[in-house]
């Protein structure tokens, strides 16, 4: 009966580090910093290559988000450079593995000579299984948030760079053509591919940034876009409005690192009190147990 204690108590607290840990922000790690710093995409690396995407996995995938089917976060996907495919491969894995978790704990549990109601291992098994399946919906949300920060705050120093050029004399189409070129961080890569697609595909390279912005849902790319179309059509001088829309994302940038920082600064007082709660408890408890027993 301890042994199986032990069992059970170790895979449900594995189990539940394990969907903590996807759900919950974690502090980026240093490596991981780094490789954004140098410039490689490693989910875009990680990403499989279209024929390596089995043929039954692409059909599953293109039926569950047809129409009526699951919601996919395209957006964040397309941010993170993963395919539909992949989602669906993550989600149906880790769907499978909260649902093996309760069938092998309550083989455990018949091969101590436990016997419980049918109904808690059913109830466990659907539980874990939804618990499972919705993980990786938390997992991409929460990375796609870092991704798009990390993408914003590239974001203006590209507009300082395209500032510059139009102070230079350059027009809109050059100015956002030379701009990437400044940096090869994977934000800049990723806008120096849209204006590129627009170039092949015959559009203004505004257009082709207007279509990332709506891809990957930064709806700043989309302000730029209609700045530079502004002074395409009617050559207005546009110098003096991207400085403020500059200035706008940076306060507002500014803005979310402070509340950031202060809601991880209030989320600390609730262990701190706790630690000191116990630190008490454990000094009066000789105390209070010596009063209640004499």
């Amino acid at each position: 009966m301890i042994r199986l204690a032990i069992v059970f108590g170790a895979l449900l607290g594995a189990g539940m580090m394990l969907v903590v840990s996807g759900v919950r922000r974690s502090p980026p790690r240093l490596d991981a910093a780094l490789t954004r710093l140098a410039g490689t995409d490693t989910d875009a690396a990680a990403a499989p290559a279209p024929g390596a995407v089995q043929p039954w996995l692409r059909r599953q995938a293109q039926r569950l988000t047809g129409p009526g089917g699951l919601p996919i976060p395209r957006q964040d996907l397309a941010l993170l450079g993963r395919s539909p495919e992949r989602f669906i491969a993550e989600k149906i894995g880790a769907g499978l593995f909260g649902l093996c978790l309760p069938l092998l704990l309550s083989m455990l549990a018949t091969l101590q000579g436990l016997s419980m109601p049918w109904t808690v291992p059913v109830a466990a098994t659907l539980g874990f299984a939804a618990a499972g399946f919705f993980v990786p919906d938390a997992t991409v949300r929460s990375t796609a948030a870092q991704r798009r920060a990390d993408f914003r705050h590239a974001l203006s120093a590209y507009f300082d760079f395209v500032r510059l050029a139009f102070a230079g004399g350059a027009g809109p189409s050059q100015a956002l053509e030379q701009a990437p070129r400044y940096s090869d961080g994977w934000a800049f890569r990723r806008i120096a591919e849209a204006v590129e697609a627009a170039q092949h595909a015959r559009l203004t390279p505004w257009q082709g940034l207007a279509r990332l912005g709506a891809e990957i849902g930064v709806d700043e790319l989309g302000d730029l876009a209609d700045l530079a179309d502004l002074a395409g059509n009617e050559g207005a001088k546009i110098v003096d409005a991207i400085t403020a829309h500059t200035q706008q994302i940076r306060s507002r940038q500014l803005t979310e690192m402070r509340y950031d920082a202060e809601s991880r600064t209030t989320s600390m007082t609730v262990p701190i009190a706790t630690i000191g709660l116990a630190f008490i408890t454990l000094l009066g408890f000789p105390q209070i147990y010596l009063l209640l027993t004499s």
